[in-house]
């Protein structure tokens, strides 16, 4: 891209916030940015696309449309579906921070539905109070742990958060994996001394919740599931004391509105409210043939 259009780009995003979505694909994503002009030669609107090989059916856009360039909002659409086409996608998603834009909500009143909101809340430890409890007949596990078993909990676990993961997002659908040890794969930087899962003597798994440090002291819940409230809450709870007693000072969650368990644990612990990232889409209409 050349330097004169980039300029052009950062003036045009200028009114936006720097977190906003469009910045991030954009700089994600420079090469595939299709731009809009005015009657003037300027610069006036930009959408940029992308795709997600562990979502393959969607064809993925963000769009930026200044003030006044409401008229463009058609074209933009078309062009998106054009790409679609081109890529084989069967339909579209947009990404943006609540509260919706102009031109999303132009989209939802032209075929696009919410699919899903995800937030990143956090709370200091030191505002959740849990007390230490024996677990009768249960057993916490860690990763390791869980691999050294010998009833196959560990394969237990891979199976059952994939298929949780699978349900979780049957809208915008994962890629069918062949070979299943890819999808151990997406959990490569998990703690591996933190209890990730809770187990009954049958013996099968009753909660799992991923633990990670994305940040320095700062422990994010990702990837839940459950049988029952009571494992989770079981479990969790003896994530958050061992967090205290391993120098976290922060509990941080990622979880989506589709996640039953997810959306449960957001409301399940002190969470301070965090923005809201929506997601947008719609299936790809079927291109009209000439009569």
């Amino acid at each position: 891209m050349k330097q004169q259009l980039k300029d052009e780009i950062t003036a045009l995003l200028r009114p936006v916030s720097r977190q906003a979505d469009i910045w991030v694909k954009w700089q994600k994503n420079p090469d595939t940015v299709k731009t809009y002009r005015d009657n003037d030669g300027q610069l006036v609107g930009i959408t940029v696309f992308s795709t997600n090989d562990f979502h393959p059916h969607a064809q993925g856009f963000t769009s930026y449309v200044q003030l006044g360039s409401e008229s463009l909002y058609p074209l933009l659409l078309a062009d998106v579906q054009l790409i679609a086409r081109k890529n084989h996608k069967d339909r579209l998603a947009t990404w943006e921070y609540l509260p919706l834009s102009h031109f999303s909500e132009w989209l939802l009143a032209h075929g696009f539905t919410e699919w899903r909101q995800t937030v990143m809340p956090t709370v200091p430890l030191a505002d959740i109070a849990v007390p230490h409890r024996r677990h009768q007949n249960k057993r916490l596990m860690t990763l390791p742990e869980l691999k050294r078993d010998e009833s196959n909990l560990y394969g237990e676990l891979m199976w059952t958060s994939l298929s949780d993961y699978a349900h979780n997002h049957l809208i915008n659908p994962v890629k069918k994996m062949d070979d299943f040890d890819e999808w151990p794969q997406q959990f490569a930087d998990v703690i591996q001394d933190a209890p990730i899962a809770i187990a009954n003597q049958t013996p099968h798994i009753g909660a799992y919740t991923f633990l990670f440090e994305d940040d320095p002291h700062v422990l994010t819940m990702s990837w839940v599931g459950a049988n029952h409230i009571n494992n989770l809450r079981a479990l969790q709870a003896a994530q958050i004391n061992w967090a205290k007693e391993h120098g976290f000072t922060t509990l941080r969650g990622e979880f989506d509105s589709t996640d039953y368990w997810a959306w449960t644990t957001l409301h399940e612990w002190p969470f301070r409210p965090a923005p809201v990232y929506a997601m947008l889409g719609c299936p790809l209409p079927q291109e009209e043939t000439a009569q």
